[in-house]
């Protein structure tokens, strides 16, 4: 019998272009609780402690959504970023790691 306990990450692709916008969203059947997030951030390796950069996304309702410009995405790329993370912030502050993934030069 196996027993499985916890939350096994999804695996996640940031597609980002030195020269246009990224905006993305996720959609839920249910409005976030109010007080939660979601960030994605940045790294340049899998394990890094502190990310590079982070990017807050905004809820509106049942959707939460990045809308950065084309300087943003040049940021993380010039950075060196080559891991991104999903993280879901729980209103206590609570974090979960939704995600995680590698970040791709469209």
């Amino acid at each position: 019998m196996q027993i499985n306990l916890g939350f096994a990450p999804h695996d996640l692709a940031v597609a980002l272009a030195r020269d246009g916008d990224f905006v993305s969203a996720l959609v839920a059947d249910t409005a976030w609780p109010v007080g939660s997030g979601v960030e994605l951030r940045f790294s340049a390796s899998e394990t890094a402690a502190i990310p590079l950069l982070v990017w807050a996304a905004q809820i509106v309702g049942v959707r939460v959504q990045w809308d950065r410009p084309a300087a943003d995405c040049r940021a993380v790329l010039n950075a060196g970023a080559l891991h991104a993370q999903m993280i879901y912030v729980g209103p206590s502050g609570s974090t979960l790691l939704w995600g995680r993934g590698r970040v791709r030069a469209i």
